[in-house]
């Protein structure tokens, strides 16, 4: 049992008394103590867990290091068991900026390691929900197996609302069915993104509408609404006559200043707030090749037809991230994969901003141009169009479940 302690106390022992408030408020007025659902690090349960999330052998032997080092002393049991359940035991869920760095009282390395080891508990937590739900074994695993490739993920993004820690909230939600298929994952999710889709049942062809309000540079890519002085006009929608009428979304993602007018009774609302989609995730790493984006795609669309009624089918697949900017193909050449996925997508608009999404692509430090690493092809890409005075943007994308063949 863990020495009976408040978080606070344990927090400033270890020199980081500003993490406190990242956690919710009762995990600070009591005083901890053991729950049955606590992690409690044991060598046994990292082990194997470990191993089911297919973590290398290195990495192992230095969490089962942490795992040691967290154990022998009472400040951080209570620290990495009250993490554990901040997580991913309680609602309503952090999304805080200081997260505890460990970096104070130990080695980064190691502090590293007990950060990975924090979230390896939710191997459990996974495999507990998909057996609820008759998951397939092979999701399972490789669900689990995003957690293993934690510890290529830096302090920045660990500790960011947008890092490992508050993503991975997502894989113990239930209701959400967070599943990790082949090279994607997916997740049910209520359509919210800044556009809407129209669909002719007959033709299949998509018009698509910005939200009324987004703004749009004079080639028609989206702005952020708040600082934009080169915007050129600002997207209308609505109804008139039996038509929707807006700014329609050509393939390549821009939009058209002049109106288009679609009729209502040809073109039926498809993708609009509120209907049941799959929200994809994409972890880093490359090997976005068209066929194994098909496979990620054909396998999900079985999976969750299987899992869910009729009535929650998703509509489609959805995805707003910086591998859907529509200017990519000024960026990368052609026969670049991202090109490719490009083409393979429905194209929406978003309100971004010049440095959206650019984290993940130079994920050590806030991204500024004179400072960005270019080590990798990429970088050296974005970089080179920045400085020529590409306007850097995030996208979305949709993806029919009619246009996935069936497995």
């Amino acid at each position: 049992m863990t020495r009976s302690m408040y978080l606070d106390d344990a927090l400033r022992s270890i020199g980081e008394p500003e993490a406190a408030e990242t956690f919710q408020q009762v995990l600070r007025i009591y005083k901890f103590k053991d729950e049955p659902d606590d992690w409690r690090m044991e060598s046994e349960n990292v082990r194997e867990y470990a191993a089911y999330a297919q973590v290398d052998p290195e990495t192992t032997s230095l969490m089962l290091k942490a795992a040691d080092t967290v154990n022998a002393s009472p400040a951080l049991q209570v620290i990495t068991r009250s993490h554990f359940r901040a997580v991913f035991l309680l609602g309503p869920k952090p999304n805080g900026k200081t997260w505890v760095s460990f970096t104070k009282c130990m080695p980064p390395e190691l502090a590293g390691a007990v950060r990975m080891t924090i979230m390896l508990g939710i191997v459990r937590l996974i495999r507990e929900n998909h057996k609820r739900e008759n998951v397939p074994e092979e999701y399972t695993r490789s669900t689990c197996a995003v957690v293993g490739r934690g510890k290529n993920e830096p302090i920045e993004s660990v500790v960011g609302g947008a890092g490992a820690y508050s993503w991975k909230q997502h894989f113990t939600d239930a209701p959400l069915h967070y599943f990790h298929i082949k090279r994607f994952g997916f997740m049910t999710d209520r359509y919210k993104f800044h556009a809407d889709v129209f669909k002719n049942s007959k033709t299949h062809e998509y018009a698509i509408f910005p939200k009324a309000g987004i703004r749009f540079d004079r080639r028609g890519f989206g702005l952020t609404t708040q600082d934009s002085p080169d915007a050129d006009f600002t997207a209308r929608f609505y109804i008139e006559d039996g038509c929707a009428v807006g700014n329609r979304v050509r393939p390549d993602g821009s939009a058209e200043k002049e109106l288009s007018r679609v009729p209502l009774d040809e073109f039926e609302p498809f993708i609009t707030d509120n209907v049941p989609v799959l929200d994809m995730h994409i972890p880093g790493g490359g090997g976005m090749t068209p066929e194994v984006s098909e496979a990620s795609f054909r396998a999900a669309k079985k999976c969750y037809f299987d899992l869910l009624p009729p009535a929650q089918h998703p509509r489609a697949i959805v995805c707003w991230s910086w591998i859907f900017n529509p200017n990519l193909p000024e960026v990368l050449p052609p026969e670049a994969n991202l090109n490719k996925l490009l083409k393979r997508v429905h194209l929406m608009p978003v309100s971004s901003g010049p440095t959206d999404g650019l984290g993940f692509v130079f994920p050590k430090n806030a991204f500024t141009p004179d400072t960005a690493e270019q080590r990798t092809s990429l970088q050296r890409a974005i970089m080179s169009y920045i400085r020529k005075g590409g306007r850097w943007r995030c996208g979305s994308m949709f993806v029919d479940m009619d246009e996935i063949a069936d497995c």
